[in-house]
């Protein structure tokens, strides 16, 4: 018997963010690779879990993103921060790093994480 093997390495995707913006990211979650904008993963049932933490993945917690996860069953998932958070921000040399976390059934995945920058803003509201 064959068993099957399953690439579990999530998705890396750095970013770069200015400090004192709302941040408002959208992940789909393809049924097939090679065509990105058909039909999602349905992700019903998912609970989900995106941190963003200081300095390296193991930091203090900087923030926890706002999830949006009311199209999850065409594989559709937003999180987001609002401009009040961002604002504290350290914009430089420090390092973020934040995860999309989902659970379900009990099992736990991370399909998406990253490195986080921050660059000044340069007009104020």
């Amino acid at each position: 018997m064959a068993i099957a093997q399953y690439d579990l390495t999530p998705t890396r995707i750095d970013l770069t963010l200015v400090r004192g913006d709302t941040w408002k990211l959208q992940f789909k979650f393809p049924v097939d690779d090679d065509n990105p904008s058909g039909p999602g993963i349905d992700l019903s049932g998912s609970t989900w879990l995106a941190q963003i933490r200081e300095t390296t993945q193991d930091g203090t917690l900087f923030a926890t993103w706002d999830v949006d996860d009311t199209n999850q069953a065409n594989g559709m998932l937003i999180i987001s921060i609002d401009e009040s958070i961002t604002e504290t921000a350290t914009v430089g040399k420090k390092l973020y790093w934040y995860d999309v976390q989902q659970t379900l059934s009990g099992d736990v995945a991370t399909p998406v994480m990253g490195m986080v920058s921050i660059v000044a803003d340069t007009s104020k509201v």
